[in-house]
């Protein structure tokens, strides 16, 4: 079935990444390309059941197949499990040329659809700026899997039993940092490494004091150390994998049944590393990915930005100081 295409956006996108929705409807398809996109909720770890969950959101425009889905939703508006027309939706992140990752999203459903007028804090009345009217559309879906398009090429064809030591790398083309400095994270999984460059890093309760629990004096940490990774969604296949096989134990607090990974950071300035953290025993508590609009109002400056948004929890840290 062809897809009625709805053409470029019109955007600039960081390092060109950009985002395609085809909607698959009983009676036809439509392929929108959206520039803002967030996963609201699908990877995170949780001991409720997690959904799937999504928004995305554009200029208005002229989008009939999808606005007649919007339609048949209000016929059972306030009823939050049932819909009159549900649907497939294929959401790919591409650079131009190729498709780096995405996902495959199952028997959706609207549960949002309304038009905002976006303004950015330069006030677009004193002509400083400028309005944008946008469409904004919620998703909710039975079940969705990733879209990873370049592991086969990594892992070749080998039984996923038997499989060789993957390696990759994955620098960041921008170059935005302050001082030049690089946050570079080595994951060291079972089955391989891959080397990936983020643009920003962030730890959390890695100084936790210990609490005491008994009169005995045994002590243990009140919180395990976290992580945080983002970056422009880029070709690192080895952690798009790792985290779609992880989807499966999502209601599973903790670290059971889990495959853990370890995580060296190293911040490198000027070819040499300045600092690094070594975390061991990591899983992944949170995977999205998501458009940020940045107060300088994305539509009237004409850019945007498809992050990936990394969470871990590890079993240990250790802070090193090579200098």
């Amino acid at each position: 079935m062809q897809a009625l295409p709805f053409g470029d956006s019109g955007f600039g996108f960081a390092n060109d990444m950009r985002t395609i929705i085809t909607f698959s409807f009983d009676h036809g398809m439509e392929k929108i390309e959206f520039p803002i996109f967030n996963l609201n909720s699908a990877y995170q770890e949780s001991t409720d059941n997690t959904t799937v969950e999504f928004e995305v959101e554009g200029l208005l425009g002229n989008y009939p197949l999808l606005y007649n889905a919007v339609r048949e939703s209000t016929k059972v508006s306030g009823i939050g499990s049932a819909s009159n027309t549900d649907f497939e939706v294929k959401a790919e992140f591409s650079d131009g040329h190729d498709t780096v990752r995405g996902f495959d999203f199952r028997d959706c459903r609207v549960t949002d659809a309304k038009i905002v007028t976006k303004a950015d804090k330069e006030e677009g009345f004193t002509g400083k700026s400028g309005f944008a009217l946008a469409n904004q559309f919620g998703f909710q879906c039975a079940g969705f899997k990733g879209i990873n398009p370049n592991y086969s090429a990594l892992s070749g064809d080998a039984p996923s039993w038997s499989k060789s030591h993957i390696t990759n790398e994955y620098s960041e083309p921008l170059e935005n940092s302050v001082n030049g400095l690089k946050t570079v994270a080595t994951f060291t999984y079972p089955y391989g490494t891959e080397t990936i460059e983020f643009s920003m890093f962030k730890q959390e309760n890695v100084l936790t004091a210990t609490e005491k629990t008994s009169d005995s004096g045994f002590t243990k940490k009140s919180a395990y150390p976290s992580l945080e990774l983002r970056g422009i969604v880029g070709n690192y296949p080895v952690l798009y994998r790792y985290v779609d096989d992880n989807v499966k134990y999502q209601s599973v607090s903790g670290t059971k049944q889990r495959t853990l990974v370890d995580i060296d950071i190293a911040i490198v300035q000027d070819g040499e590393t300045i600092r690094g953290f070594n975390y061991s025993h990591c899983r992944p508590t949170n995977y999205d990915v998501s458009t940020n609009p940045n107060n300088e109002e994305s539509y009237t400056k004409n850019s945007f930005a498809v992050e990936n948004i990394f969470d871990f929890q590890c079993q240990g840290y250790h802070p090193n100081n090579p200098a």
